[in-house]
């Protein structure tokens, strides 16, 4: 009897372990821009969009510094799109479409400095590129992990 009561137990234990995040997101959704992200607590928002055929989403805490940027009515190839001057490292997904993943664990060098490390994923959809970076290191963390696989389009 003891041993079919531990079982439950264990089960209901782990799947809160497994699931804890969950409660602490928030989705955010862009109509204008057309994409959804679920996002984690206490993150703050910033829209930048002096240049309105490219304008920049930032998401920050104490953790994590990210950001989307678009390329409104970019007429170009995925397969011949650099970004920050850099070819694509390898391929991948976002939101469920091809994507290039780009990798610069020494940041980018343009000018008097370089920018913070990061990974970025970029995709064309209904005409845009959408760029999904992550800023810190050139690998993605679980919580990063999450943010990505949560990135969807919106119409």
């Amino acid at each position: 009897m003891k041993k079919i009561l531990i079982l439950p137990a264990l089960l209901l234990l782990l799947s809160g372990c497994i699931f804890d995040n969950d409660d602490t997101s928030e989705l955010y959704q862009n109509n204008e821009y057309g994409f959804a992200i679920s996002l984690p607590d206490k993150i703050s928002k910033k829209e930048s969009s002096a240049n309105k055929k490219r304008p920049t989403i930032t998401f920050k805490n104490t953790n994590l510094n990210f950001d989307v940027r678009l390329y409104i009515d970019l007429n170009k190839d995925l397969n011949n799109f650099h970004w920050r001057d850099k070819e694509a490292d390898s391929k991948g997904l976002l939101a469920g479409n091809e994507a290039n993943i780009y990798k610069a664990p020494n940041g980018y060098c343009d000018g008097p400095g370089c920018s913070f490390p990061y990974i970025a994923y970029a995709t064309k959809y209904d005409g845009n590129f959408y760029i999904l970076s992550f800023y810190g290191d050139a690998e993605l963390s679980e919580e990063e992990k999450r943010i990505l696989e949560s990135f969807n389009f919106v119409k």
